[in-house]
Protein backbone atom coordinates (compact mmCIF):
# COMPACT_ATOMS: atom_id res chain seq x y z
CA UNK A 1 0.00 0.00 0.00
CA UNK A 2 1.26 3.41 -0.75
CA UNK A 3 1.39 6.55 1.30
CA UNK A 4 2.08 9.98 0.98
CA UNK A 5 3.92 11.62 3.49
CA UNK A 6 2.62 15.35 3.44
CA UNK A 7 5.93 17.32 5.20
CA UNK A 8 4.97 20.47 7.69
CA UNK A 9 5.17 23.86 6.05
CA UNK A 10 7.57 24.77 9.06
CA UNK A 11 10.34 22.62 6.85
CA UNK A 12 10.35 24.85 4.24
CA UNK A 13 11.72 23.89 0.90
CA UNK A 14 14.64 22.52 2.87
CA UNK A 15 15.77 18.95 1.30
CA UNK A 16 17.69 18.33 4.37
CA UNK A 17 15.29 19.56 6.94
CA UNK A 18 12.72 17.09 5.03
CA UNK A 19 15.43 13.76 5.13
CA UNK A 20 15.74 14.89 9.19
CA UNK A 21 12.93 15.10 9.33
CA UNK A 22 11.47 11.66 7.69
CA UNK A 23 14.64 9.62 9.31
CA UNK A 24 13.19 11.20 12.56
CA UNK A 25 9.54 9.86 12.09
CA UNK A 26 10.99 6.42 10.81
CA UNK A 27 13.52 5.77 14.07
CA UNK A 28 10.45 6.64 16.38
CA UNK A 29 8.64 4.38 14.82
CA UNK A 30 10.75 1.95 15.40
CA UNK A 31 11.83 2.95 18.62
CA UNK A 32 8.10 2.57 19.71
CA UNK A 33 7.59 -0.87 18.28
CA UNK A 34 10.69 -2.46 20.11
CA UNK A 35 9.09 -0.51 23.22
CA UNK A 36 5.74 -2.51 22.72
CA UNK A 37 7.62 -5.70 21.78
CA UNK A 38 9.48 -5.42 25.41
CA UNK A 39 6.32 -3.94 27.28
CA UNK A 40 4.57 -6.81 26.27
CA UNK A 41 7.36 -9.26 27.33
CA UNK A 42 7.39 -7.71 30.77
CA UNK A 43 3.64 -8.16 30.76
CA UNK A 44 4.02 -11.85 30.08
CA UNK A 45 6.62 -12.15 32.53
CA UNK A 46 4.88 -10.68 35.37
CA UNK A 47 1.42 -12.83 34.34
CA UNK A 48 3.01 -15.54 34.43
CA UNK A 49 4.71 -15.06 38.07
CA UNK A 50 1.21 -13.88 39.22
CA UNK A 51 -0.24 -16.78 38.03
CA UNK A 52 2.39 -19.50 38.65
CA UNK A 53 0.07 -22.16 40.40
CA UNK A 54 -2.31 -22.22 37.48
CA UNK A 55 0.27 -22.49 34.98
CA UNK A 56 1.82 -25.68 36.68
CA UNK A 57 5.09 -24.76 35.78
CA UNK A 58 7.92 -24.08 38.62
CA UNK A 59 9.64 -20.92 39.53
CA UNK A 60 13.08 -22.70 38.12
CA UNK A 61 11.45 -23.21 34.89
CA UNK A 62 9.34 -19.42 34.26
CA UNK A 63 12.74 -18.11 35.04
CA UNK A 64 15.12 -20.62 32.29
CA UNK A 65 12.42 -20.34 29.65
CA UNK A 66 12.04 -18.30 26.70
CA UNK A 67 8.92 -15.53 25.52
CA UNK A 68 9.19 -15.94 22.20
CA UNK A 69 6.02 -13.86 21.48
CA UNK A 70 3.52 -11.82 23.44
CA UNK A 71 0.30 -10.40 22.59
CA UNK A 72 -3.32 -9.12 23.06
CA UNK A 73 -5.67 -10.70 20.00
CA UNK A 74 -7.94 -7.74 18.81
CA UNK A 75 -10.45 -9.43 18.67
CA UNK A 76 -11.40 -11.03 21.72
CA UNK A 77 -9.09 -8.68 23.85
CA UNK A 78 -6.98 -11.82 25.64
CA UNK A 79 -3.49 -11.83 26.03
CA UNK A 80 -1.53 -14.33 24.87
CA UNK A 81 1.95 -15.67 25.95
CA UNK A 82 4.35 -17.74 23.60
CA UNK A 83 6.86 -19.77 26.51
CA UNK A 84 9.45 -21.56 24.76
CA UNK A 85 10.91 -24.80 26.46
CA UNK A 86 15.01 -24.46 27.12
CA UNK A 87 17.37 -26.33 28.90
CA UNK A 88 20.71 -25.21 29.71
CA UNK A 89 19.93 -21.98 28.06
CA UNK A 90 19.14 -24.63 25.11
CA UNK A 91 15.89 -24.58 23.24
CA UNK A 92 13.83 -28.04 23.23
CA UNK A 93 12.84 -28.34 19.43
CA UNK A 94 9.46 -27.46 18.64
CA UNK A 95 8.29 -27.12 22.67
CA UNK A 96 6.25 -24.13 22.73
CA UNK A 97 2.97 -23.67 25.23
CA UNK A 98 0.99 -20.82 24.99
CA UNK A 99 -0.60 -19.21 27.99
CA UNK A 100 -3.63 -17.27 27.40
CA UNK A 101 -5.06 -14.27 29.97
CA UNK A 102 -8.21 -12.55 30.41
CA UNK A 103 -8.21 -9.71 32.83
CA UNK A 104 -4.75 -10.68 34.04
CA UNK A 105 -6.24 -14.11 34.74
CA UNK A 106 -5.14 -17.11 33.16
CA UNK A 107 -8.10 -18.52 31.12
CA UNK A 108 -6.48 -21.20 29.42
CA UNK A 109 -3.34 -23.43 28.29
CA UNK A 110 -1.82 -25.40 25.88
CA UNK A 111 1.44 -26.75 27.60
CA UNK A 112 4.29 -28.45 25.60
CA UNK A 113 7.11 -29.43 27.66
CA UNK A 114 9.40 -32.39 27.39
CA UNK A 115 10.49 -34.02 30.39
CA UNK A 116 14.53 -34.24 30.80
CA UNK A 117 15.91 -36.73 32.39
CA UNK A 118 18.80 -36.43 35.01
CA UNK A 119 21.23 -38.45 32.72
CA UNK A 120 21.39 -35.35 30.23
CA UNK A 121 24.62 -33.29 30.44
CA UNK A 122 24.28 -30.14 32.97
CA UNK A 123 27.23 -28.53 30.65
CA UNK A 124 26.70 -29.55 26.69
CA UNK A 125 29.67 -29.21 24.43
CA UNK A 126 29.45 -30.15 20.71
CA UNK A 127 31.79 -31.48 18.87
CA UNK A 128 30.68 -30.89 15.51
CA UNK A 129 30.73 -26.70 14.73
CA UNK A 130 28.09 -24.68 13.14
CA UNK A 131 29.72 -24.69 10.32
CA UNK A 132 30.23 -28.49 10.14
CA UNK A 133 26.81 -29.19 10.53
CA UNK A 134 25.29 -27.12 7.74
CA UNK A 135 28.25 -28.53 4.97
CA UNK A 136 26.69 -31.68 6.59
CA UNK A 137 23.01 -30.43 5.73
CA UNK A 138 24.29 -29.63 2.43
CA UNK A 139 25.42 -32.43 1.71
CA UNK A 140 22.18 -34.44 2.79
CA UNK A 141 20.63 -32.29 0.42
CA UNK A 142 22.89 -32.72 -2.02
CA UNK A 143 23.67 -29.15 -2.29
CA UNK A 144 28.03 -28.48 -3.01
CA UNK A 145 29.41 -25.42 -1.66
CA UNK A 146 32.15 -23.64 -3.93
CA UNK A 147 34.12 -22.39 -1.35
CA UNK A 148 33.62 -22.18 2.59
CA UNK A 149 30.48 -21.04 4.24
CA UNK A 150 31.14 -17.46 5.48
CA UNK A 151 29.99 -16.60 9.30
CA UNK A 152 28.21 -13.48 9.04
CA UNK A 153 26.27 -13.00 12.51
CA UNK A 154 26.67 -14.80 15.61
CA UNK A 155 24.92 -15.36 19.31
CA UNK A 156 27.09 -17.10 21.82
CA UNK A 157 24.68 -16.93 24.04
CA UNK A 158 21.94 -18.41 22.38
CA UNK A 159 24.15 -20.53 20.25
CA UNK A 160 22.92 -18.84 16.90
CA UNK A 161 25.21 -18.67 14.09
CA UNK A 162 24.02 -17.47 10.71
CA UNK A 163 26.44 -18.24 6.92
CA UNK A 164 26.37 -16.64 4.03
CA UNK A 165 26.67 -19.18 1.29
CA UNK A 166 26.83 -17.28 -2.22
CA UNK A 167 25.53 -19.76 -5.11
CA UNK A 168 24.39 -22.43 -2.70
CA UNK A 169 20.89 -20.51 -0.53
CA UNK A 170 19.12 -17.82 -1.68
CA UNK A 171 19.26 -16.69 1.88
CA UNK A 172 21.22 -16.95 4.59
CA UNK A 173 21.87 -20.27 6.22
CA UNK A 174 21.28 -20.30 10.13
CA UNK A 175 22.42 -22.94 12.41
CA UNK A 176 20.74 -23.49 15.96
CA UNK A 177 21.84 -25.06 18.80
CA UNK A 178 18.98 -27.61 19.87
CA UNK A 179 17.93 -30.33 22.38
CA UNK A 180 16.10 -32.98 19.65
CA UNK A 181 13.55 -35.22 21.68
CA UNK A 182 13.54 -38.39 20.66
CA UNK A 183 10.56 -39.84 19.20
CA UNK A 184 9.91 -42.65 21.39
CA UNK A 185 10.15 -39.56 24.29
CA UNK A 186 13.20 -41.62 25.64
CA UNK A 187 15.49 -38.55 26.01
CA UNK A 188 17.34 -35.39 23.95
CA UNK A 189 20.18 -35.19 21.83
CA UNK A 190 22.02 -32.36 21.31
CA UNK A 191 21.93 -30.89 17.76
CA UNK A 192 22.39 -28.14 15.06
CA UNK A 193 18.80 -27.29 13.59
CA UNK A 194 20.13 -26.07 10.07
CA UNK A 195 17.81 -23.93 8.15
CA UNK A 196 18.64 -23.59 4.32
CA UNK A 197 16.83 -22.57 1.23
CA UNK A 198 18.83 -24.04 -1.74
CA UNK A 199 19.32 -21.58 -4.51
CA UNK A 200 16.94 -21.91 -7.75
CA UNK A 201 14.14 -23.67 -6.00
CA UNK A 202 11.18 -22.78 -3.94
CA UNK A 203 12.01 -25.66 -1.18
CA UNK A 204 13.15 -23.95 2.75
CA UNK A 205 14.68 -26.70 5.00
CA UNK A 206 14.85 -27.76 8.35
CA UNK A 207 17.30 -30.00 8.57
CA UNK A 208 18.62 -31.71 12.38
CA UNK A 209 22.25 -32.91 12.57
CA UNK A 210 23.82 -34.26 15.68
CA UNK A 211 25.95 -31.96 17.20
CA UNK A 212 28.16 -34.97 18.55
CA UNK A 213 28.22 -37.27 15.34
CA UNK A 214 27.09 -34.88 12.73
CA UNK A 215 24.59 -37.73 11.34
CA UNK A 216 21.60 -36.33 10.16
CA UNK A 217 18.74 -37.31 12.40
CA UNK A 218 15.77 -35.71 10.55
CA UNK A 219 14.71 -33.09 8.57
CA UNK A 220 11.23 -30.81 7.34
CA UNK A 221 10.16 -28.26 5.12
CA UNK A 222 8.17 -25.36 4.82
CA UNK A 223 7.00 -26.55 1.41
CA UNK A 224 4.23 -29.26 0.42
CA UNK A 225 4.30 -29.96 -3.45
CA UNK A 226 1.24 -31.89 -5.65
CA UNK A 227 0.97 -32.87 -8.75
CA UNK A 228 -1.70 -31.33 -11.25
CA UNK A 229 -5.24 -32.40 -10.60
CA UNK A 230 -6.30 -31.73 -14.24
CA UNK A 231 -9.41 -29.53 -12.50
CA UNK A 232 -10.90 -32.66 -11.03
CA UNK A 233 -13.26 -31.31 -7.82
CA UNK A 234 -15.08 -34.78 -6.93
CA UNK A 235 -14.37 -37.42 -4.47
CA UNK A 236 -15.10 -40.21 -7.19
CA UNK A 237 -12.52 -39.05 -9.30
CA UNK A 238 -8.77 -40.17 -10.00
CA UNK A 239 -7.19 -39.16 -6.85
CA UNK A 240 -4.30 -36.45 -7.85
CA UNK A 241 -1.02 -37.79 -5.47
CA UNK A 242 0.57 -34.71 -3.43
CA UNK A 243 4.39 -34.84 -2.79
CA UNK A 244 4.69 -34.53 0.52
CA UNK A 245 8.61 -33.26 1.13
CA UNK A 246 10.44 -33.66 4.50
CA UNK A 247 11.52 -37.24 6.18
CA UNK A 248 9.86 -36.31 9.25
CA UNK A 249 6.12 -37.13 8.07
CA UNK A 250 6.66 -39.92 5.52
CA UNK A 251 3.74 -40.10 3.08
CA UNK A 252 1.41 -38.21 4.69
CA UNK A 253 -1.38 -38.80 2.07
CA UNK A 254 -1.59 -42.59 1.84
CA UNK A 255 -1.35 -42.51 5.99
CA UNK A 256 -4.62 -40.15 5.94
CA UNK A 257 -6.39 -42.57 3.27
CA UNK A 258 -5.84 -45.51 5.00
CA UNK A 259 -6.94 -43.64 8.40
CA UNK A 260 -9.90 -42.58 6.87
CA UNK A 261 -11.08 -45.01 4.11
CA UNK A 262 -13.34 -43.46 1.23
CA UNK A 263 -12.24 -40.11 1.71
CA UNK A 264 -9.58 -38.64 -0.60
CA UNK A 265 -9.17 -34.45 -0.31
CA UNK A 266 -10.48 -32.45 -3.33
CA UNK A 267 -7.81 -30.31 -5.29
CA UNK A 268 -7.43 -26.78 -5.02
CA UNK A 269 -8.90 -23.90 -4.37
CA UNK A 270 -10.77 -24.16 -1.21
CA UNK A 271 -13.76 -25.84 -1.49
CA UNK A 272 -15.55 -26.04 2.29
CA UNK A 273 -17.62 -23.39 2.55
CA UNK A 274 -19.63 -24.26 5.82
CA UNK A 275 -18.18 -26.78 8.54
CA UNK A 276 -19.70 -27.80 12.38
CA UNK A 277 -18.27 -29.15 14.84
CA UNK A 278 -19.68 -31.24 18.22
CA UNK A 279 -16.57 -29.79 20.92
CA UNK A 280 -16.08 -28.65 23.84
CA UNK A 281 -15.77 -24.86 23.04
CA UNK A 282 -12.28 -23.04 23.73
CA UNK A 283 -11.38 -22.31 26.79
CA UNK A 284 -12.69 -25.73 28.05
CA UNK A 285 -10.01 -28.46 28.14
CA UNK A 286 -12.75 -31.40 28.53
CA UNK A 287 -15.96 -32.61 30.07
CA UNK A 288 -14.92 -32.03 33.33
CA UNK A 289 -15.43 -28.28 32.75
CA UNK A 290 -18.10 -27.59 30.74
CA UNK A 291 -20.94 -29.55 27.88
CA UNK A 292 -19.77 -29.65 24.10
CA UNK A 293 -21.58 -27.91 21.65
CA UNK A 294 -22.37 -27.43 17.66
CA UNK A 295 -19.43 -24.61 16.54
CA UNK A 296 -20.12 -23.30 13.86
CA UNK A 297 -17.04 -21.99 11.74
CA UNK A 298 -15.36 -21.14 14.34
CA UNK A 299 -12.22 -19.38 12.56
CA UNK A 300 -14.50 -16.32 11.39
CA UNK A 301 -14.31 -14.98 15.06
CA UNK A 302 -10.71 -13.74 14.71
CA UNK A 303 -12.83 -10.65 12.51
CA UNK A 304 -12.94 -10.29 9.24
CA UNK A 305 -10.32 -8.44 8.80
CA UNK A 306 -7.90 -10.61 10.48
CA UNK A 307 -6.21 -12.81 7.88
CA UNK A 308 -6.67 -16.14 9.77
CA UNK A 309 -10.03 -16.27 8.05
CA UNK A 310 -8.79 -16.64 4.44
CA UNK A 311 -8.64 -20.36 4.53
CA UNK A 312 -10.50 -21.75 7.06
CA UNK A 313 -9.94 -25.33 8.83
CA UNK A 314 -10.06 -27.29 6.10
CA UNK A 315 -7.76 -26.43 3.78
CA UNK A 316 -3.57 -26.18 3.80
CA UNK A 317 -2.92 -24.01 0.48
CA UNK A 318 -2.78 -27.10 -1.27
CA UNK A 319 -5.48 -29.53 -0.48
CA UNK A 320 -9.47 -29.64 0.80
CA UNK A 321 -9.74 -32.31 3.56
CA UNK A 322 -12.85 -33.79 4.49
CA UNK A 323 -11.84 -34.91 7.55
CA UNK A 324 -9.72 -33.12 10.74
CA UNK A 325 -6.65 -31.67 9.20
CA UNK A 326 -5.79 -28.14 7.53
CA UNK A 327 -3.32 -25.66 7.74
CA UNK A 328 -0.71 -26.68 10.40
CA UNK A 329 -3.33 -29.02 12.22
CA UNK A 330 -3.72 -33.01 11.99
CA UNK A 331 -6.30 -33.51 14.67
CA UNK A 332 -6.30 -37.34 15.00
CA UNK A 333 -5.67 -40.27 17.82
CA UNK A 334 -2.76 -40.19 19.80
CA UNK A 335 -3.20 -42.97 21.99
CA UNK A 336 0.70 -43.29 22.50
CA UNK A 337 1.57 -40.25 23.28
CA UNK A 338 4.35 -39.83 20.28
CA UNK A 339 2.86 -37.59 17.84
CA UNK A 340 3.06 -40.44 15.38
CA UNK A 341 0.64 -39.58 11.92
CA UNK A 342 -1.05 -42.99 12.24
CA UNK A 343 -3.59 -42.23 14.22
CA UNK A 344 -7.14 -41.91 13.12
CA UNK A 345 -8.56 -38.60 12.30
CA UNK A 346 -12.46 -37.80 12.53
CA UNK A 347 -13.83 -37.71 9.09
CA UNK A 348 -16.73 -35.62 8.31
CA UNK A 349 -20.66 -36.69 8.14
CA UNK A 350 -21.65 -34.96 5.57
CA UNK A 351 -19.22 -34.47 2.00
CA UNK A 352 -17.66 -31.21 1.34
CA UNK A 353 -18.48 -28.12 0.56
CA UNK A 354 -20.80 -28.39 4.16
CA UNK A 355 -19.07 -30.51 6.83
CA UNK A 356 -20.38 -31.97 10.10
CA UNK A 357 -18.55 -33.32 12.44
CA UNK A 358 -20.68 -34.43 15.25
CA UNK A 359 -19.86 -38.30 15.92
CA UNK A 360 -21.34 -38.99 19.58
CA UNK A 361 -18.02 -40.01 22.55
CA UNK A 362 -17.77 -43.29 24.55
CA UNK A 363 -17.59 -41.34 27.63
Amino acid sequence: MSQLLLFPDFLGGNPRKKVLFFLIIVLTAMKTTAQDSGDSRQRATGLLHRNLPATGLSQTAINSYLITDAYTDRKSGNFLVYLQQTYQGIPVYNKISVYIFKNDTLIGQTPDVFRISAGVPTKPQYSVSPGQAIRNAANHLALSFAGEPRLVRKDDIRQRFVYQAAGVARKDISSDLIWLPARDASGVRLSWNVRIAPAGSLDDWMVRVDAETGVVLGKSSFVVYERPSDGCQDLSCPTALPLVTGESFPDLYQTALDATPGQKPLAPPPAVTDVNYHVYPFPLESANFGVRTLENNPWLRAGTNNDAITLGWQFDNSMNYAYTRGNNVWAQQDLAGNNATTGYADTSLTPIPSLRFDRAIDM
